[in-house]
């Protein structure tokens, strides 16, 4: 029987936990066969590569609850159940929404957040959730167990991407025998190391050094914590008290992180407003949302002449504008840099409290404790 040419039928699903939410695992069937089968994806193009039989359990042992066509080469189905136990089955894509609702709630375990980034393809994503297991794994079992964690979970993704790429089955069955010998690990300063200098190039359907990319990609710098982000301040401003709009610019270009300059931009109107603005006006921005949020605050600061209060509500109601604009796994961020930069300042500082309150977003929830040590400070 050729698999690679045969409609397989997605007929029920099998429970990993009776937790919810939660992925269940879809099991299929063909016509006239007593066998269940699983698909096997491709990492890279999320489309099904082979179908495996499950040895230990009948077709006969299922409830029959749903009957949707697969075959090797379309897109992979997922069996997904919501927080109520709703089941879904869909591709990836079309229960991204679903997806996105559970990855946020507070009340989804990290693991399964995990998950969720892994299916979505989220690099961003997955790099905020093991940060946190490993935070969890440091707390509780010492840096020793955080860092066997960390090199382990990388080399089952390594090898999973090793296994995507196989250019047929044979040698996907020898890259999981060979498995043990084949090595990824995590450096100091989060740089990643593999080997797997007992396949040949002829293997894998791409280069080695894609799958590395896309490696470094999900995990590079996964060891670093909020705290621990470098911050700029205007302390470096040439004549402090009296700085130009030019030398506001090149202090804000100091911070490599876009949300950070908003913030420092933000903080050089209050405390310079006649050069503040300038610097306003005559800054340029690459990233998007940064640019975005700078046009913003120009249009709204420019409406006509405003007294100290007056530039102080208009940044407060632009905090809650940016934080609507802001990409949601960066908002986090930006709150705490809001809050490092501007916390002194009463009114925003209740407005960056106020959206702190309101989110229990994942990306907010990482960074809250900081955030609000922070604003305690100033308070």
């Amino acid at each position: 029987m050729r698999r690679d040419t045969e409609d397989f039928r997605i007929i029920s699903v099998l429970r990993y936990s009776d937790f919810h939410p939660a992925f269940g695992l879809p099991v299929a069937v063909l016509p006239g066969d007593d066998k269940l089968w699983v698909q096997v994806r491709d990492q890279f193009s999320q489309r099904i590569v082979d179908f495996h039989a499950i040895e230990d359990v009948s077709v006969t042992t299922v409830d029959r609850i749903a009957d949707i066509g697969v075959k090797v080469g379309r897109p992979y189905v997922h069996a997904f159940f919501d927080r109520q136990g709703q089941l879904y089955l869909d591709t990836a894509e079309g229960l991204r929404t679903i997806l996105r609702i559970a990855f946020e709630s507070p009340a989804t375990p990290l693991s399964t957040k995990l998950a969720i980034s892994e299916q979505l393809a989220d690099a961003p994503a997955q790099k905020l959730v093991r940060e946190d297991l490993l935070e969890i794994f440091s707390k509780v079992f010492g840096a020793a167990a955080a860092r066997s964690y960390e090199n382990s979970a990388v080399r089952s993704r390594f090898w999973a991407l090793l296994e995507s790429a196989a250019v047929s089955a044979e040698v996907r069955e020898r890259i999981q025998r060979l498995r043990p010998r084949l090595l990824a690990s995590v450096g100091d300063y989060g740089k990643i190391t593999v080997d797997a200098s007992l396949l040949n190039p002829s293997d894998l359907t791409i280069e080695l050094k894609e799958i590395v990319a896309k490696l470094a990609g999900e995990f590079r710098g996964i060891s670093g914590h909020v705290g621990k982000l470098p911050r700029v301040d205007l302390s470096s401003v040439r004549n402090l008290h009296d700085p130009t709009a030019i030398a506001i610019i090149n202090a804000v270009k100091l911070s490599p992180r876009q949300e950070e300059r908003v913030a420092l931009l933000m903080r050089g109107v209050l405390l310079h407003p006649l050069s503040g603005m300038e610097a306003l006006r005559l800054h340029r921005e690459s990233a998007s949302f940064a640019r975005t949020a700078t046009e913003y605050m120009r249009q709204s600061l420019d409406a006509g002449p405003i007294d100290e209060k007056g530039r102080e509500i208009i940044l407060a109601k632009a905090v809650r504008r940016l934080f609507t604009d802001c990409f949601p796994l960066q908002r986090g961020k930006l709150l705490y840099y809001l809050a490092v930069h501007l916390g002194e300042f009463p009114i925003l500082r209740s407005a960056i409290s106020a959206s702190l309150d309101r989110s229990h977003a994942f990306s907010v929830e990482r960074y809250r404790s900081d955030t609000a040590e922070v604003l305690a400070s100033y308070s």
